[in-house]
């Protein structure tokens, strides 16, 4: 979980769970919680929670497609992120 406290741009990942969590924080009034539950197959489990939220019509940020960080703008890649949280906030 440490990784996404850290807003690193060359870490896409980390960088696009923290921005929206910062967005959502500070823009939207929300809170943020988070849920961890240990595993002995932590990318089988992952992968078939976010099957399931999937299959249940939740939309995840895991569908916003990433970017190359040695060729994309930090501004612009905010942007696009807030916007897609937005679409997010108002499917909720």
């Amino acid at each position: 979980m440490e990784d996404y406290v850290a807003d690193s741009f060359d870490a896409p990942t980390d960088f696009r769970v923290c921005e929206a969590a910062r967005y959502l924080e500070e823009e939207k009034q929300c809170r943020i919680l988070v849920r961890y539950r240990p595993s002995a197959g932590p990318r089988k489990d992952e992968h078939a929670l976010i099957r399931e939220l999937q299959l249940g019509g939740i939309r995840l940020l895991n569908d916003f497609v990433s970017y190359d960080y040695r060729t994309a703008n930090m501004r612009q890649e905010k942007e696009y992120l807030r916007r897609f949280c937005d679409i997010l906030f108002a499917s909720a």
